[in-house]
C-alpha cells in the first residue's frame, strides 16, 4: 500500500477530546498527529500520547508511538521515565512496532540533553 503524506488539519483540543469521547477512531489518529506538531504542552500532549498508546485499537497505538516521534522533534526533549517503557512494550505489538522503533530512533537523534 503507498502511503501519501498529507499536512495535518489544524486541530486543537477541544477537537481531541470530541473524537476521543466519540471513540472516533480516524479522528482520534488525525488529531493526535496535529496536536503533536502544534500543542506548546509537551507534558500534557505526553500524557494524552501515552494513555492513546495503551489503546485497544492498534491503529490508534501505533499512530501514538508516531507521534511521539513528531513530539520530540518539536520540543527537542520528551519524559524518557514515562515514554521510553511504553515505547518499548510496543515494540512486541505487531500493529505498532514500526511507529514505535521510529519514534525510538527520533528520541536518540532528536532529544537535546542537558536542557
Amino acid at each position: 500500500m503507498k502511503r501519501i503524506y498529507r499536512q495535518p488539519t489544524p486541530l486543537d483540543r477541544s477537537d481531541f477530546d470530541r473524537a476521543r469521547t466519540d471513540r472516533d477512531v480516524p479522528a482520534i489518529c488525525e488529531a493526535a498527529i496535529a496536536l503533536a506538531s502544534t500543542e506548546l504542552d509537551r507534558k500534557w500532549m505526553e500524557r494524552q500520547l501515552i494513555e492513546l498508546m495503551r489503546d485497544v485499537d492498534g491503529s490508534v497505538r501505533s499512530i501514538a508511538a508516531l507521534a511521539v516521534g513528531h513530539l520530540v522533534r518539536v520540543h527537542g526533549q520528551i519524559d524518557l521515565e514515562e515514554v521510553m517503557p511504553v515505547l518499548q512494550e510496543l515494540l512486541e505489538d505487531r500493529e505498532a512496532a514500526g511507529n514505535a522503533a521510529n519514534a525510538l530512533d527520533d528520541i536518540r537523534m532528536f532529544v537535546r540533553h542537558g536542557e
